[in-house]
């Protein structure tokens, strides 16, 4: 019987921090099971990381603009 593959992981995302990310789980074939957990927690914790820096005011794309889904505020007038 043929062992199960894991699915090919995307080499290069757009954002280097989700690539170090995913760059975690290059070796968990080898891993042995019972470190799989720990290895998905890990990632879970550095992907929800980004996320929350992402949520942040100012932050902003690898290309230097702003989140296309977030654009720069005029900066509001005292």
């Amino acid at each position: 019987m043929e062992r199960a593959r894991m699915t090919q992981l995307p080499r290069i995302t757009g954002d280097e921090r989700v690539d170090r990310a995913l760059a975690g789980l290059a070796d968990l074939e080898r891993a042995p099971v019972s470190a799989h957990v720990a290895a998905f927690e890990g990632l879970y914790a550095s992907l929800e990381g980004v996320l929350a820096a992402a949520e942040e005011p100012g932050e902003r794309g690898q290309d230097g603009t702003a989140h296309p889904s977030r654009p720069e505020r005029e900066p509001e007038a005292r």
